[in-house]
This record gives structure tokens, C-alpha cells and sequence, in this order.
């Protein structure tokens, strides 16, 4: 489940612009289960994902990638 929070401005019930303090950040909870799932998981993902260029290290298309070190 997800929830957001958002401070509102008490003379008008809009978002307040001037409580930016969490701007670009979220928090949320997990229990050690929880974040154990995630972390194994996300590694299956990323081991799923484009294999890496030997030279250069970015992620590899299907047909090659201009790799910056062979330039």
C-alpha cells in the first residue's frame, strides 16, 4: 500500500509551496521479509537485464552500442 502525505496551506487547503522540505524524497517501511523480497528481486532484474559492454561498461543493445572507449 502506498500513501502520500502532502502539507496543505491552512487559509487555502492547497498544497503549501513553502514546505518543500521533503521534496524529492519518499519514505515508506518494509519489514525484514519485506526488504529481504525487494533486495532479491531487484537482483534478479538487474542480472535479467542488458549484458554490459567488456570495454566501456554500459549496457549493450541487442545490436551494439557506440562504446565511447572504441571511438
Amino acid at each position: 500500500m502506498l500513501e502520500e502525505f502532502v502539507a496543505l496551506d491552512p487559509d487555502t487547503g492547497e498544497p503549501d509551496p513553502e514546505d518543500a522540505s521533503d521534496a524529492g524524497r519518499i519514505r515508506f517501511r518494509l519489514t525484514r521479509g519485506q526488504a529481504l523480497a525487494f533486495a532479491e528481486r531487484s537482483e534478479e532484474i538487474v542480472a535479467a537485464g542488458r549484458p554490459s559492454c567488456t570495454w566501456c561498461g554500459f549496457p549493450m543493445d541487442p545490436d551494439g552500442h557506440p562504446c565511447p572507449r572504441m571511438n
